[in-house]
């Protein structure tokens, strides 16, 4: 495979790592995540570089000890204990009950095990958290990169179209709605507009 190729499935890894971490809990050393974020952004999706920079820009901005407006707007958004305003698991926009932990849930536990892998005594969120999905698309991609065995690439097209495909642009729009924090509120741009492009070049139908 052509090496400028291969730069290019590097840089997807790190778009999805990345934004995997940022959709958790937030801590300080996030920092360190943005450069290599923005330089793969700037490879893949030049024209989503302000858009990125916004995202660490504000971020930067925050010193998490001292000021705990980005963790109370993680939490009222993604956690509780009241109502979740921005719920991060997928079975909430695909099931007709708004369930967690629904028959959606279990496909998403079957390509995963089609991927090869288990889940761990530690893994404690259900498996369609948005986190865990884009972490799954890296590993997919990192995969792929490892292994050069195209099922990967089969397999991530799979995952968007089947099943997170049809439930992120909620998802995001959502959390745009409801953020009180202008961070929250970048990213959810920020992945919204990821999608539409990863999307278009994986030649995988928008649910929006």
């Amino acid at each position: 495979m052509e090496q400028h190729t291969l730069g290019e499935f590097h840089y997807k890894a790190n778009i999805f790592k990345v934004l995997s971490e940022l959709y958790k809990k937030p801590e300080q050393d996030h920092e360190d995540l943005f450069p290599p974020f923005l330089e793969a952004i700037e490879a893949i999706f030049p024209e989503l570089h302000k858009e990125g920079e916004k995202v660490k820009k504000i971020f930067g901005k925050e010193d998490l000890k001292k000021n705990q407006s980005i963790l109370i707007d993680y939490s009222k958004l993604f956690v509780g204990p009241f109502d979740v305003l921005a719920p991060p698991y997928g079975s909430v926009y695909l099931e007709e009950a708004r369930q967690i932990q629904g028959q959606s849930t279990r496909q998403v536990e079957r390509l995963y095990e089609k991927a090869g892998i288990e889940k761990t005594a530690d893994f404690h969120e259900p498996a369609d958290h948005i986190a865990v999905e884009l972490e799954f698309i890296y590993y997919l991609y990192y995969m792929y990169i490892d292994t050069n065995e195209l099922n990967y690439l089969v397999l991530i097209k799979e995952f968007i179209n089947n099943h997170l495909g049809r439930w992120i642009f909620q998802f995001t729009d959502r959390l745009e709605e409801h953020a009180t924090h202008n961070y929250y509120k970048k990213l959810s741009i920020l992945t919204r507009e990821i999608f539409k492009l990863e999307m278009e070049n994986l030649k995988v139908e928008s649910m929006q």
